[in-house]
């Protein structure tokens, strides 16, 4: 997504978000570096439903 233009991340991600989605996937990447983290679950719907599969789990 890092190397795409704003085109080729519309198509991907979207009109409307294709802006904020490298800022995004870098922020991601810092974080994940910093907890150490193996694995993660990404759910497109919400962060509700997110919680929700978290406490599930």
């Amino acid at each position: 997504l890092l190397k795409m233009n704003k085109q080729e991340r519309e198509r991907v991600v979207g009109v409307g978000r294709e802006d904020f989605i490298a800022s995004g996937v870098l922020i991601y990447d810092e974080l994940y570096e910093i907890g150490g983290f193996k694995e993660s679950v990404v759910i497109d719907d919400g962060v509700r439903e997110g919680l929700a599969l978290s406490a599930c789990l």
